[in-house]
């Protein structure tokens, strides 16, 4: 009877249905197929802008809407082939994508102030 049951104990182990997930190189294929995407979609936005004739506001608004759209749908890809429920890849995905606009956002605003302080004299020494 013992050896029935280490039978059964060994069959467990050598059964997988796939190798185990490396986070590191699911979250350096996530990051990569949303930079990817976020680049495809920005491009994209403004050929599509150029060949409509938009202005400047409107053309880089565009590419940065498609630049999020093309990020996103392209950041869950891989994670989504981990076989990551949708749910748990979709709520991820958001996260980083408002993460990654909100650094962007923080450029923005950042910009203006910190060139008026260099524009007046007020330089950053390291």
């Amino acid at each position: 009877m013992g050896h029935q049951h280490d039978a059964h104990h060994d069959h467990g182990h050598h059964h997988h249905d796939h190798e185990p997930v490396n986070n590191a190189k699911l979250a350096a294929s996530a990051t990569f197929h949303c930079l990817m995407g976020c680049g495809l979609g920005e491009v994209i936005g403004m050929v599509l802008a150029t060949m409509i004739g938009l202005g400047n506001v409107q053309s880089i608004t565009l590419a940065v809407i498609l630049g999020f759209v093309f990020g996103f749908f392209l950041g869950l890809r891989p994670l989504l082939k981990a076989n990551i429920p949708f749910s748990h890849a979709f709520k991820q995905v958001l996260v980083v994508e408002g993460l990654s606009i909100a650094l962007i956002a923080g450029f923005v605003a950042a910009y203006p102030v910190n060139y008026v302080l260099v524009k007046r004299g007020v330089r950053h020494c390291h």
